[in-house]
């Protein structure tokens, strides 16, 4: 009985092995998302030159003095990084040879923030639209940085789980369930036609979403600035997805949207894309 239990055994490892062996030589491997760090301040990004194609996450590093975010847009074929920055200092609309795919969205000054994109393989330009103090989007300060997704090799990356889901429309946010305290992944879906972003904040005790935008006024002192970023995922196109993480504590939260909208280029938020959030 004990040499048959031994001969079944063996066979269902030599089994394992040789189906762990199939899959390696299909390329088939399972492998966690690819990391890349990047670096703000002073109106600059430092991080890797390439990044390999697929799941990615983002790591975005905020050494201040000021607000930034991440901001990935794939190229079409023989456009620049210098043919975007042109563009966008024309129009706040992204040209049609220009798509969003995301990135982390601002962190607190010292602090990061992460997300989850999925990067398909082309030249990238990874700019910062957020305003400086004065008003003057980063980007037009030289704050954007050449970036080449690569073909993998190193297998499929595992998309993340998600533990709750917000989508995006045009122009409001929609909660899959409510939110909790607590470390989870939040998937954000565009579901919209033009496209989308989800900035999230903690507020003060008694602020709302206005007295976040006010203090974001270029005359603002900065004593108003009484809320804490929590980063959340830049612009992504119509129908994409992407992935951040957060810690949660009770209090009350502001969901933004900043992208400008397709014609007038004014910010969604002025048509409604924003929303306070209470957890308990």
């Amino acid at each position: 009985m004990l040499r048959r239990r031994f001969n079944v055994y063996t066979m269902f490892m030599a089994l394992v092995l040789l189906l762990s062996l199939a899959a390696c030589q299909s390329g088939d491997v399972t492998v966690a998302p690819h990391e890349a760090t990047f670096t703000a301040r002073a109106n600059s990004f430092s991080g890797p030159d390439t990044i390999p194609a697929g799941w990615t996450q983002l790591r975005l590093a905020n050494e201040g003095p000021e607000f930034y975010h991440m901001q990935l847009m794939r190229l079409e074929e023989g456009k620049t990084v210098a043919d975007l920055t042109a563009a966008l200092a024309q129009n706040p609309v992204a040209p049609t040879w220009a798509k969003h795919y995301g990135g982390p969205n601002p962190p607190h000054v010292g602090e990061s923030s992460t997300a989850v994109v999925y990067l398909e393989p082309g030249d990238y330009a990874l700019i910062d639209t957020v305003p400086s103090k004065d008003g003057t989007p980063h980007v037009h300060y030289g704050m954007a940085k050449a970036v080449r997704v690569t073909p993998n090799g190193n297998g499929t990356a595992v998309e993340p789980k998600a533990d709750a889901v917000i989508d995006m429309y045009d122009f409001n946010f929609t909660m899959s369930q409510p939110l909790v305290a607590g470390k989870q992944t939040i998937r954000v879906n565009n579901r919209g036609e033009q496209p989308h972003e989800l900035f999230l904040a903690r507020l003060a005790p008694g602020k709302t979403v206005n007295d976040l935008l006010a203090s974001l006024a270029p005359d603002a002192p900065p004593e108003a600035i009484d809320w804490r970023a929590l980063g959340g995922v830049s612009v992504i196109e119509s129908g994409a997805h992407s992935y951040f993480t957060v810690d949660l504590e009770p209090g009350t939260y502001a969901l933004l949207c900043f992208a400008p909208e397709h014609h007038s280029g004014a910010p969604h938020f002025m048509m409604g894309m924003m929303q306070e959030y209470v957890i308990e």
